[in-house]
């Protein structure tokens, strides 16, 4: 009994430790970081979008139709969800997006693509949950709806609405177009209207930083 006992204790001293006058962060990336205290754990760390992100994996949902005199052809029309994890290899080795991203107080950042060896800088702004995205690579801004989730922290009063260790990044497009086939019989004008979206996940990279150029 004694046995299980002095672990229990320890980790209640751990988590009781996380006091209000103690309240804080040690890493320098997070909203409420406070140099003052002493390494517990992080228990009382919450952060918003500022600082560096690993990507984990990403989801790919789209909707494809094809149509002719406005009926649609299901057999060259197809809908699905395809999820490729980063870290599990099974990508069929194409490449599907960053590997990590940095963002900085001041609106700018860079993004890390390690398979093509490459390290752009990117300008960026929020709006709500929207972030507006540029790199040098771009040709103008593009959109993606953000959210920064986890489980709320009920050792940090100043984050009740979660620690924000996960990011997930959200691009949509909707195109349509025609295009002339033939199937044997002569050609025809077919529709195609594709919705897409694809979502990037990531993971907080712990103190990393700096937060401003």
């Amino acid at each position: 009994m004694k046995k299980l006992l002095y672990p229990l204790l320890a980790v209640s001293i751990i988590f009781t430790s996380c006091k209000k006058e103690e309240e804080g962060c040690t890493d320098p990336n997070s909203i409420n970081y406070n140099p003052e205290i002493e390494a517990y754990w992080g228990c009382c760390c919450c952060w918003d979008i500022v600082g560096s992100w690993y990507a984990t994996n990403t989801v790919i949902d789209s909707v494809y139709t094809v149509s002719y005199m406005g009926e649609i052809i299901d057999s060259l029309s197809n809908s699905g969800i395809r999820e490729i994890n980063f870290t599990s290899h099974e990508n069929d080795g194409v490449y599907y997006g960053p590997t990590t991203v940095a963002l900085l107080l001041d609106g700018k950042g860079n993004v890390d693509y390690n398979e093509d060896n490459i390290l752009d800088t990117l300008n960026y702004s929020i709006n709500g949950n929207i972030l507006m995205r540029k790199t040098s690579n771009d040709t103008g801004y593009v959109s993606f709806s953000y959210f920064i989730t986890d489980e709320p922290d009920e050792y940090s009063p100043a984050c009740p609405s979660g620690t924000g260790k996960h990011l997930s990044l959200t691009a949509e497009e909707e195109l349509e177009w025609k295009e002339i086939v033939d199937f044997g019989n002569g050609p025809i004008e077919i529709d195609i209207h594709l919705i897409y979206s694809n979502t990037l996940n990531f993971l907080r990279i712990w103190g990393s930083g700096p937060i401003q150029n």
